[in-house]
């Protein structure tokens, strides 16, 4: 395993435990991946949380130094994809490919929806582009204004990439664990499918308030929104857990979070982002 931080790749568990120690490792890897990082570390108060286990999917980053034409950092991201599927017992994994730009995710800016994401992915031909084509992302014409507006330097910013195991979603959603000014009610929305759908507006998410104090619960179900035969969309997102698995995610970070999640067809929840709410819901 990679464990030099100047090395191309990093690996999510790595990041975690040197981020104790070295205060560098987050201007290398991102928002993004250090923030899933810490939530490896801490899986099991997720778990305790939930009253069943919770998974943050393995991964590994490809930092701003790793270049496609070095042979060295080739043979580099060729043995951690074959670690990876190994891990899972397949040499067929599908990956999901994610921005960890080094203004990303962060206490002051998020920039939601600015980047490329790219899932899901499978084979190192396929890995290898789409890492391409979510840092080429970062010279979008959007995300210059971003920055600009955001009185961000360019010129300061590099991006990294998370590569983790794609997890098939039955549900996907976002949760704020803070809602319009109200600490006590989180908001959520989710859908049947895909989470990318949802995140790009594509699909119209069934919306529930959980009221953190009294643990009540509230659906709304706008018109459009599409619910699969036999499914229960309460008893679904109940038995997720998200609830009380974000209010520990807020716990860990001490401040209210914008999380994505998604439950498989057994309803295991797997934590995809986890980043501050930097403006107003």
């Amino acid at each position: 395993m990679v464990r030099a931080l100047e090395d191309s790749i990093v690996w999510l568990d790595w990041i975690a435990h040197s981020m104790l120690v070295d205060r560098h490792v987050f201007a290398r890897v991102g928002g993004k991946a250090s923030n899933l990082a810490i939530l490896r570390h801490r899986s099991d108060e997720l778990a305790r949380a939930a009253g069943k286990p919770v998974y943050i999917p393995n991964g590994f980053v490809v930092t701003p130094d790793w270049n496609p034409e070095e042979p060295s950092d080739v043979e580099a991201i060729t043995d951690a994809y074959t670690s990876l599927y190994r891990g899972y017992n397949t040499t067929n994994l599908q990956v999901a490919i994610r921005s960890s730009a080094t203004c990303e995710d962060s206490d002051k800016h998020s920039f939601a929806g600015q980047f490329k994401s790219v899932m899901p992915v499978s084979g190192l031909e396929d890995l290898t582009r789409s890492v391409t084509e979510v840092r080429a992302s970062l010279d979008g014409r959007g995300v210059r204004a971003y920055m600009q507006d955001a009185h961000v330097d360019p010129s300061t910013v590099k991006m990294a990439v998370v590569v983790q195991r794609y997890v098939p979603a039955y549900l996907a959603g976002v949760i704020f664990t803070s809602w319009r000014g109200d600490n006590d009610l989180m908001h959520c929305g989710f859908h049947y499918g895909v989470g990318e759908e949802l995140v790009s507006g594509n699909v119209t998410a069934i919306s529930v308030g959980f009221r953190k104090s009294i643990r009540s619960m509230a659906l709304d179900f706008p018109q459009g929104t599409k619910i699969p035969a036999g499914a229960n969309p309460e008893d679904d997102i109940k038995g997720s857990g998200i609830f009380d698995v974000a209010k520990a995610i807020e716990e860990i970070f001490d401040r209210p979070q914008d999380i994505e999640f998604v439950a498989d067809d057994k309803l295991d929840l797997h934590i995809t982002q986890a980043r501050p709410i930097t403006t107003p819901t």
